[in-house]
């Protein structure tokens, strides 16, 4: 089994990182039926990404400590989130930082002795002061000294690129367990998994006969990329008043940020880098984002209901993926689920459902969840996301006792 004073963590080489590849690539649910060639392709254009910009994705692998540049143990890689917190106690939101953690995999060899539980063990650490991993904020568990020495700083040039986060998060496809058990030193916690952060709705799209618009219905319009500025200052506006009203006299709270580039349409955008592209698509013609319905007495976008979805994407399911949805009132469900028909059928999509995560349904503000669940010809499912390829949320917080993610939907997922 291992021993811990024998490994640390580092950034990954160029050498490493191909390593990382060819281990994604050996799990068949990650590969998608891509070959490698095609697999390589998908990697190169997720280095293009606007998320990937300014060393925002990083991979981080597990070496023995007198071979650093020699084989990985584990890998993992780490995407770096724009966060908006309401502190304990705190007066107003500040904007801080979270990581992702996604693609932890283990050589096949090396499978089994705790290797991938230690290297996110030490990540905890690096994450926290990637000048001096051995010397964490006060409220975090000291380094153990069953660990041996910690790891050493991160280079210089990258110092700026990994600041000190609010939390950790990952999206589980293995038992939640496993993660619990990847904690801060030998006293802290590790992810923590609740089963209301993990709702998951399904339903039934009605594709068969096209809806004649009639006089007064609702009148939803397409989002393309040229409208997203508009949307994430819509959306960021509002998620800083939400939790800006929101009680913290008992715990600080935080939240994803829509403002950051790339994150309100990550799973469409990632699902299009798919090799070589689903026969479905138009290539010549740009896919929408989502849709947006204004009040007609909006004027600064506070009465906008917006739903983001994602036609296309990769590692979730064989769906149409609403990521996101921001003020949808129960009167407008109907028309709503109109529109999405509209798009399948004219996008040429084969989806014949719609899945939805991360609602409550004790919010007033998912209050729409219950008219979708009346609609008998929706056959709606509700469920917990639980178990193997479930992206389960599991969430590391590293500010006070109790801090808390208050927004679980899926446009978060990694």
């Amino acid at each position: 089994m291992l021993d811990p004073t024998q490994y640390t963590i580092r950034i990954a080489s160029a050498e490493q990182a191909e390593e990382h590849e060819k281990a994604c690539f050996e799990i068949p649910y990650w590969r998608c039926g891509m070959n490698w060639d095609q697999f390589l392709g998908f990697g190169h254009k997720e280095t293009q990404a606007e998320w990937v910009k300014d060393n925002a994705m990083l991979t981080w692998v597990l070496v023995r400590k007198d071979d650093y540049d020699g084989p990985v143990y584990s890998i993992l890689a780490t995407h770096r989130k724009k966060a908006l917190i309401k502190p304990k106690f705190g007066l107003e939101v500040i904007d801080g930082y979270w990581y992702n953690i996604t693609a932890v995999v283990t050589p096949i060899e090396h499978r089994g002795h705790g290797y991938a539980t230690h290297l996110i063990r030490l990540l905890h650490y690096i994450l926290l002061n990637p000048l001096l991993p051995g010397d964490p904020p006060s409220a975090i568990p000291s380094f153990p000294i069953e660990w041996g020495t910690p790891p050493p700083p991160v280079p210089s040039y990258l110092l700026s690129a990994i600041p000190r986060p609010c939390a950790s998060v990952l999206w589980a496809d293995i038992p939640m367990s496993f993660y619990e058990n990847c904690t801060i030193g030998l006293t802290g916690k590790g992810y923590e998994y609740r089963k209301e952060w993990n709702s998951r709705l399904v339903f039934d799209l009605n594709l068969d006969n096209r809806t004649t618009t009639v006089e007064g219905q609702d009148i939803w319009d397409l989002i393309y990329q040229e409208d997203l500025e508009e949307i994430k200052s819509i959306l960021t506006e509002s998620t800083k008043s939400n939790i800006n009203k929101s009680d913290t006299s008992s715990k600080s709270l935080w939240t994803h940020d829509p403002s950051m580039n790339g994150s309100l349409t990550f799973i469409g955008t990632r699902g299009s880098f798919t090799v070589p592209p689903p026969k479905w698509k138009d290539t010549s013609k740009p896919l929408p984002l989502g849709v947006r319905l204004r009040s007609p007495k909006d004027k600064d976008g506070e009465d906008t209901a917006i739903v983001m979805f994602a036609l296309e994407n990769f590692l979730v399911e064989p769906r149409l993926l609403l990521t996101y949805i921001h003020n949808l009132q129960p009167d407008q469900v109907s028309s709503l689920l109109e529109v999405l028909e509209d798009v399948v059928r004219d996008t040429n999509a084969p989806w014949t459902q719609g899945e939805i995560w991360g609602f409550n349904l004790s919010d007033p503000s998912d209050s729409w969840i219950k008219e979708l669940e009346n609609m008998e010809d929706r056959n709606v499912k509700i469920d917990i996301r639980d178990g193997i390829r479930s992206h389960v949320l599991g969430v590391c917080n590293y500010l006070d006792k109790g801090a808390e993610m208050v927004d679980h939907q899926m446009w978060s997922w990694v």
